[in-house]
């Protein structure tokens, strides 16, 4: 982390909790073995890229931002 608190991507590790905006690079929309639907996306900031999951996600969700937006992810 810096002094500004901003958690970067490479310094994401499994279990951490973030509050942070990142740039959208990719976006799929996924049915799961049982059906259900979940949102796989590709988030990035200058110091790299990680995949993030929604899971139980919808249409409207997948549809209210596109690729290069900026989400703020929690």
């Amino acid at each position: 982390k810096t002094a500004g608190s901003r958690t970067f991507v490479v310094d994401i590790q499994p279990q951490t909790q973030i509050r942070q905006v990142f740039r959208v690079l990719d976006k799929q929309h996924r049915a799961n073995r049982q059906g259900s639907m979940y949102l796989l996306i590709q988030l990035a900031d200058r110091t790299g890229v990680i995949s993030g999951i929604r899971w139980n996600s919808d249409q409207k969700l997948y549809e209210s931002f596109k690729k290069g937006d900026y989400l703020l992810i929690s």
